[in-house]
C-alpha cells in the first residue's frame, strides 16, 4: 500500500514532465550568424560578369558600388567581358573586413 501511495503522484506527473521536455527540445534554434566579409569591386568595363568560385553572381554595373558579401575563407574571383581577356584572382575573405579589388580588363586583339 505504501508503494502505491508513493508511485501514484509520479504516474500522474510523469506524462506532464515528458510533454514539457518534448516542447522545450523542439523549440526552433536561432540561426547562427554566418562569418562573412565584403568585397568591393571596381572594374573596367562595367559590363564585366562576376563569378565567385565558378558561380555567376552578376555584373559589376549591377553592384553599383555595393560590396559583395562572401563567407570567410578563400574564394576564386573571375571577371569576364566580351572582347576582353578574363581576369582571375584568389581572395582570402576575413570576417568583418571589406576588401577592395580594382581591375582593368585587357582588350583582346582584333
Amino acid at each position: 500500500m505504501l508503494g502505491r501511495i508513493i508511485l501514484d503522484p509520479i504516474k500522474k506527473t510523469l506524462p506532464l514532465v515528458l510533454l514539457l521536455l518534448a516542447v522545450v527540445a523542439c523549440q526552433p534554434q536561432r540561426p547562427r550568424a554566418r562569418p562573412v566579409g565584403g568585397l568591393q569591386l571596381d572594374c573596367t568595363p562595367q559590363s564585366a560578369q562576376i563569378f565567385v568560385d565558378d558561380r555567376y553572381v552578376g555584373t559589376v554595373s549591377r553592384l553599383a558600388g555595393n560590396a559583395l558579401t562572401l563567407s570567410a575563407g578563400t574564394h576564386r574571383i573571375e571577371l569576364r567581358a566580351e572582347g576582353y581577356f578574363a581576369s582571375y584572382h584568389e581572395l582570402r575573405v576575413v570576417v568583418g573586413v571589406r576588401q577592395k579589388l580594382q581591375v582593368t580588363l585587357r582588350r583582346e586583339p582584333f
